[in-house]
Parts: C-alpha cells; sequence; structure tokens
C-alpha cells in the first residue's frame, strides 16, 4: 500500500503495526488525501514485485551460467595439464631408461632397443599432436615439439657413442701401428714423404742392379725386403694416424652436437610450459646424466 504523506509504497508484511507506514511511521488514516488523488492498489505492488523477481531470477541464472562456464573452462583445463604431464613423463622415461646410468644399460643394450625407443617417441609426438588444446591454443603444438627435441637427442646420443665405440677401436689400432715408431730406423722411416720412401725404392731397384757378385746382389734384395716391410708399416701407421683423427673429429662433432641437442631440449620445455602456463616435469639431458 502506498503511503499518502510521503508515497512509499510498503509490500505486504513490512509494517510493523497494521496501517502504520514503515518508511514516516505515521497512520495511514490520520493523512487526508487531496480530493481524487487514489492510494495505489495491491495490483500495483504485485506488479513491483514481480518485476522485482524477475530481476533477482536474471541474476541468479546469469551468475549460475558464468559459473558453469568457469567450472568447465577449469575442468578442461584440468584436463589439458594431466594429458599433457602424461606425455612429458613418458617421454623422460623414454630417455631415462636409455640414458640414466642408474638404469644399469650398456652400451649393447642401448644400440640393441634405440630404435624401438624412437618408434615409442614417434607415437608419443602423435599423442601429444592429439591433445585437444582448444582452451589454450598451441599447447599440443608444443607438447610434441618437446617431444621432438628428446627425440632428436637420442639419435644424437647415438651418433655420439658410436663416434665415442669408433675412436677406442683407432685408438687401439693406432696403438698397435705405432709399434713400428719403437726403432730409430722405424721412426725415420715414418718422418719420410712419400717422394722420399720412392727415392728409396727406386735407388734399392739400382743398387740390384749394378750388383757384383751374388753377395752383393743377395744384401741388396735383402735391403729391398726390409724397405718393402718398413714402407708396409709406413702406410699402416700413416692410415690409422688418419683414421684416429678423422675419429676424434667426428666424435667431437657429435659432442658439440650433442651439447645442442639437450639446450633444444630445455628451450622446447620451457615454451610447453610457457603455452600451459605452469611448471612441468621437464629433463634437460646432457651427456653424461
Amino acid at each position: 500500500m502506498q503511503c499518502p504523506k510521503c508515497e512509499y509504497v510498503a509490500e505486504p508484511g513490512e509494517a510493523k503495526v497494521e496501517g502504520q507506514c514503515p518508511n514516516c511511521e505515521v497512520f495511514y488514516h490520520k493523512v487526508r488525501r487531496p480530493a481524487g488523488e487514489q492510494v495505489a492498489t495491491d495490483v500495483r505492488t504485485a506488479r513491483y514485485g514481480t518485476k522485482r523477481n524477475l530481476a533477482f531470477a536474471l541474476i541468479a541464472v546469469l551468475l549460475f551460467s558464468g559459473a558453469f562456464f568457469y567450472g568447465f573452462k577449469q575442468y578442461a583445463y584440468y584436463q589439458l595439464v594431466k594429458n599433457v604431464e602424461a606425455v612429458v613423463r613418458n617421454t623422460n622415461g623414454q630417455l631415462a631408461e636409455l640414458l640414466d646410468k642408474r638404469a644399469g644399460r650398456t652400451n649393447a643394450d642401448f644400440l640393441r632397443i634405440y630404435q624401438g625407443r624412437l618408434d615409442e617417441l614417434d607415437r608419443l609426438v602423435a599423442q601429444a599432436l592429439a591433445i585437444d588444446d582448444s582452451t589454450n591454443p598451441g599447447v599440443s603444438t608444443a607438447a610434441a615439439d618437446y617431444v621432438r627435441a628428446s627425440q632428436e637427442f637420442i639419435r644424437i646420443f647415438s651418433d655420439e657413442l658410436q663416434g665415442r665405440l669408433l675412436l677406442s677401436g683407432e685408438q687401439a689400432s693406432f696403438q698397435i701401428a705405432s709399434k713400428f715408431l719403437d726403432t730409430e730406423e722405424g721412426e725415420r722411416f715414418a718422418a719420410l714423404s712419400d717422394a722420399e720412401v720412392s727415392a728409396l725404392y727406386s735407388g734399392n731397384l739400382e743398387q740390384i742392379s749394378a750388383a757384383n757378385g751374388f753377395d752383393e746382389r743377395l744384401a741388396q734384395l735383402k735391403r729391398g725386403s726390409e724397405l718393402e716391410a718398413l714402407g708396409k708399416k709406413r702406410i699402416a701407421y700413416l692410415q690409422a694416424k688418419n683414421s684416429l683423427e678423422r675419429a676424434k673429429a667426428r666424435h667431437e662433432e657429435a659432442i658439440l652436437a650433442l651439447g645442442k641437442a639437450g639446450e633444444s631440449i630445455g628451450r622446447a620445455g620451457g615454451k610447453l610450459e610457457a603455452r600451459i602456463g605452469r611448471k612441468l616435469p621437464i629433463q634437460a639431458w646432457s651427456l653424461n646424466p
């Protein structure tokens, strides 16, 4: 009902005393209204209450919709993080089984299961790309890049290992060939150029042709055999030396490439964390994990 004095519209049950305005506290029957003016009816009050209820209902719907959307988004993000962490942990596990010394793998074990691990990492790349990253676009690609970087590290580690094994073999071969230098003549012969060695062969042939008598000829033939043996040892020594130098260069290149590959894993992991907005169990490997 509307107060005839302050025109306040009271809601049903709001007045503490029947017939008293809850706003100005006057009694309705004590206030005279100008002729022709009517007091608001209960219909007007009901309409006001209906509009207010509709407004409250609309606000409630909006709040519920917002809460539902926020909850759905949080759940989708939780699933995204869960799927990405699974890919990262599986990738780390594949590398750890091959590279971690605590796994007790020998070089032969590594080479035996190496290709199988590459195939498994290919599967993890596909798994990463299949992740639904609609809430954080680019996360699935970043996760796949992390797996690819880890895969490349294994490839280069394999190159380094094979280079290391080759270097070990070449060092053994060179050590055997270097015995040629144990004698003074061998050391002197190894220092000769190809032209100088060829000149020694030619001179020996001339001496054989110019030899007088059987003994002198036999002596020159013996000397020719010695020169030939020295020449073969010299060639074997030089070949072993060149092979060792090539093996060292190859191994050094593999070590440098391996260091860069380890850095690539760290960069890929950093980009993935930046995309997803949280820390992940990124594993940056090195030559001696």
